[in-house]
This record gives structure tokens, C-alpha cells and sequence, in this order.
């Protein structure tokens, strides 16, 4: 997993990165085609470099709103628009750990 500049190996146990996280400078996301993924709001690069910090700890939802200070609400929104674009393949790979269904589920206030 990611830490500064880290890359996201692929899930097929080939080994070869799925992407790359770039924190120093600009937070973006280069692809392992080498194409660069531009994250355009604050709060998806917020989102990103946190998850790549993080990376093989296990947070909640939770956690993640207060760390970014953010509601449910907007966390959800902010996880959908980087799943647009950086791809399904590599947001699996950096919330690999995050349990978005127990955020879900509190948000409804179900325990």
C-alpha cells in the first residue's frame, strides 16, 4: 500500500502497482499507464492522501469524517466523485480497510 509516493499493487498477485498516490507536491493519482489522475477538489485530495497515509490501517467511516471534518453525507459524495476518477481498481485498493456499510448504517442510526 501507499505511503509518500507509494504504489497500490494490482489484486491479481501479479505484483505489478495499479497506481501510484503522489503526496509530495500535488496529491494525484498516476495510473500505472502512466496517466495522471488530477483530483480537482480539496476534499477528494484530502480523501486520497489520508486513505494513502493510512494505508493497511484499518479506519471507519467515522473516523474518516472527523479526520477530514466532514458529515457522512459528504464523504459518501466526495468516496463516488474519486471513484469516477481514479477507477474502481484503485479506490479498492486505498479503502481496502475503510468500513463505509458500518458508516452507512450509523447514519441511519442503526447499531
Amino acid at each position: 500500500m501507499p505511503t509518500v509516493n507509494g504504489r497500490l499493487q494490482g489484486g491479481s498477485g501479479d505484483g505489478r502497482p495499479v497506481a501510484h498516490v503522489q503526496l509530495l507536491g500535488a496529491v494525484r493519482v498516476i495510473r500505472a499507464t502512466g496517466e495522471r489522475v488530477e483530483l480537482p477538489s480539496p476534499s477528494q485530495r484530502r480523501l486520497v492522501a489520508l486513505l494513502a497515509i493510512h494505508a493497511g490501517v484499518s479506519l471507519r467511516g467515522q473516523q474518516l469524517c472527523e479526520l477530514l471534518g466532514i458529515q457522512s453525507g459528504a464523504l459518501r459524495a466526495t468516496v463516488s466523485r474519486v471513484r469516477r476518477l481514479v477507477g474502481d481498481d484503485v479506490l479498492h485498493k486505498l479503502m481496502r480497510e475503510v468500513d463505509l456499510e458500518e458508516m452507512r448504517l450509523a447514519t441511519l442510526g442503526v447499531e
